[in-house]
């Protein structure tokens, strides 16, 4: 815990500073070989079936970018479990530009939400809680990257069915792995659709830089009850 502690220390006052590696960059650019994967042996969980998968992860090397080059881990916290095998969730496809699998990308759990709403409690309901005791429902997607990263923007892009694309979100950064989460940011999605990438640049007043960045889908623009994405991405300083 001491040696957590420090390193956050550190990497808020390296991202306070002008030593960024690389900035506005583009999460997903370094990560084109592993969105176009979409054989179940070659995911990160050892499955009969791709639905099966809550994570998946990837090493990039030989990138012009080094700070770039390392392990990446995606994950999510539910998925839906009714598709069959070759119809949906090759979850690490949520990094290429259209989506790529037959199917949705990431498909959440069923019945997390009601009416478009993040469900609070019940069998079917997931929260994220931060720092400052402050509890995020929704079923949520989170990457690790071998970098820390200030983040400016996120873009996503979600599905034909009306009722189930992402309206509020939170982002939330650790440098722990996931074990504790800070507040980045809450944003508002208004177009986001199968056909076209919304991106969004909120006033973020968090400077610190994570290396793990989570989002959490708090509600839709309509009344759908599961969580669907067919890409995501992050822009932001690196450190």
């Amino acid at each position: 815990m001491v040696f957590a502690g420090l390193f956050s220390a550190l990497v808020k006052q390296e991202a306070t500073g002008s030593g960024a590696l690389a900035t506005n960059f583009n999460v997903a650019s370094e990560l084109g070989t592993w969105a176009a994967e979409n054989d179940v042996s070659q995911q990160g969980v050892t499955s009969t079936l791709p639905y099966n998968q809550l994570y998946d992860t990837f090493t990039v090397s030989g990138s012009s970018n080094s700070f770039a080059n390392g392990d990446y881990r995606l994950e999510v916290t539910d998925m839906n479990t009714s598709f069959t095998s070759g119809n949906g969730n090759c979850i690490n496809q949520v990094f290429q530009v259209g989506g790529g699998h037959p199917g949705y990308d990431w498909p959440g759990g069923v019945n997390y939400y009601s009416s478009g709403v993040a469900k609070t409690s019940g069998t079917a309901f997931t929260v994220t809680v931060d720092t400052n005791n402050n509890s995020y429902y929704g079923s949520a997607i989170q990457l690790t990257m071998p970098y820390s990263l200030v983040l400016k923007e996120i873009q996503i892009q979600s599905s034909s069915n009306a009722g189930n694309r992402p309206e509020d979100v939170s982002l939330l950064g650790s440098n722990d792995g996931g074990t504790t989460w800070e507040f980045i940011v809450s944003t508002v999605f208004t177009n986001a659709s199968a056909t076209a990438i919304e991106t969004k640049t909120p006033t973020i007043t968090n400077t610190t830089a994570y290396s793990t960045i989570r989002m959490v889908i708090q509600t839709f623009t309509s009344t759908g009850k599961s969580a669907i994405l067919e890409y995501w991405n992050l822009i932001g300083d690196v450190y």
